[in-house]
């Protein structure tokens, strides 16, 4: 679970086990947050983050990937390094796509960014 906080970076917790309750509570280092909505996904046994990637302003959209289960994340790749806001992502394994829907100005703006994996993975 990729977590907000009230911190200039992202902290994440692992379910668990049996499902009842979230474990492993933990800064993610290297991944700023300006208290932002992101969003991860599941590629093919990686996962792919984005969010925005400042630590005070909602600007950089950024994706990162970890092949390690969030444990380190690499392959920064920057999506709109102007603008930003809350960011989602989808994999679409059949056309080999990832989407990013983002917003800008709170909502006044949306803009959709698709990546072929091979740009990514």
């Amino acid at each position: 679970l990729a977590i907000r906080q009230n911190a200039p970076a992202r902290a994440c917790a692992l379910l668990s086990g049996d499902l009842s309750a979230f474990e492993a509570y933990s800064p993610v280092h290297g991944v700023a947050d300006p208290i932002c909505f992101g969003s991860v996904a599941s590629v093919h046994g990686s996962l792919a983050f984005v969010n925005c990637d400042h630590a005070e302003k909602r600007i950089n959209v950024t994706l990162k990937v970890s092949r390690d289960g969030g444990a380190t994340w690499e392959n920064a790749l920057a999506i709109d390094k102007e603008r930003g806001g809350y960011a989602d992502i989808a994999h679409d394994p059949v056309r080999s796509k990832i989407y990013i829907l983002y917003e800008n100005e709170y909502g006044k703006e949306l803009y959709l960014a698709a990546l072929d994996e091979d740009e990514v993975l």
